[in-house]
């Protein structure tokens, strides 16, 4: 077994950063809203596509720090290195934003986020990062994971995306009526871990 994981959405959890950055930005009253809502939010506003562009880049750039891992997935990461199950982590990233093309290199913000809290020492678990979702598909075939977890059905519909692999979705939104492409769909790390490691 190889387990492939998704990072953006599926190991850093966002939400309370783009919150943050909605309100420090001044473009939006948080009031709670999530990802989607606030994404929503925005695009309603004069120049409201620029707008979401701008926290974006600001989110996944220098605010990264304000994200937090997703309840329970440490404590995956720590039981497959205890039972030996290999984990690579394939993120579809640009290295840096469309809305700040000389801002912060966004790969090597990830990088380090997944360094200070422990979720990769010397090299381990390898991550890549990819330009397109056809790249992302591709490594997670060269790779050789036998499943990966992603919380975008999209990627598991790109023709790239190698067969053999399973298919599953982290979902701890609910699904939102595409999860059929799913082999399987969870709503947490700990139902992840119980049911990918012994």
């Amino acid at each position: 077994m190889r387990i492939g994981i998704d990072l953006d959405n599926t190991i850093i959890n966002y939400e309370r950063a783009f919150a943050n950055a909605a309100a420090a930005l001044g473009l939006a009253r948080t009031g709670g809203a999530g990802k989607t809502e606030l994404r929503d939010r925005i695009r309603l506003l004069e120049a409201g596509e620029e707008q979401w562009m701008r926290v974006q880049a600001h989110v996944y750039g220098p605010a990264i720090d304000e994200a937090v891992p997703y309840d329970g997935v440490e404590a995956f990461f720590e039981r497959a290195n205890a039972c030996g199950v290999p984990i690579v982590i394939v993120s579809h990233k640009s290295e840096y934003a469309a809305a700040a093309p000389s801002g912060t290199n966004l790969r090597t913000a990830a990088r380090a986020w997944l360094e200070a809290r422990g979720f990769i020492h010397a090299g381990v678990p390898e991550v890549y990062f990819e330009s397109t979702r056809q790249e992302k598909c591709e490594r997670i075939a060269s790779t050789g994971c036998t499943l990966f977890i992603d919380d975008l059905t999209e990627v598991f519909e790109d023709p790239a995306f190698p067969q053999g692999v399973e298919r599953w979705l982290f979902a701890p939104a609910g699904t939102d009526g595409h999860a059929a492409v799913a082999d399987r769909t969870f709503a947490s790390w700990t139902a992840l871990r119980e049911a990918a490691l012994p």
